[in-house]
């Protein structure tokens, strides 16, 4: 859908932010964007539904929807 706005979160993880990118690949079109201390990403999501996807991985602690905004080029 033309001009549709992804879905941004905030991602709690329970590993190193240094393994985000791992993490955040295994949810299909997922993009990490930012780091944030203490041990939370920001991450771009193609759809939605995928944040229960990037929830349900072993080290991520919680997912909440980010209502800041952040590039995401």
């Amino acid at each position: 859908m033309a001009g549709r706005v992804p879905p941004v979160v905030i991602a709690t993880l329970a590993v190193p932010v240094e393994d985000a990118a791992a993490v955040v690949a295994r949810v299909p079109g997922a993009r990490l964007v930012r780091e944030l201390p203490p041990g939370r990403v920001v991450v771009v999501l193609h759809d939605a539904s995928d944040a229960g996807l990037l929830a349900a991985q072993p080290e991520v602690v919680s997912v909440v929807p980010d209502r800041l905004e952040h590039p995401t080029g």
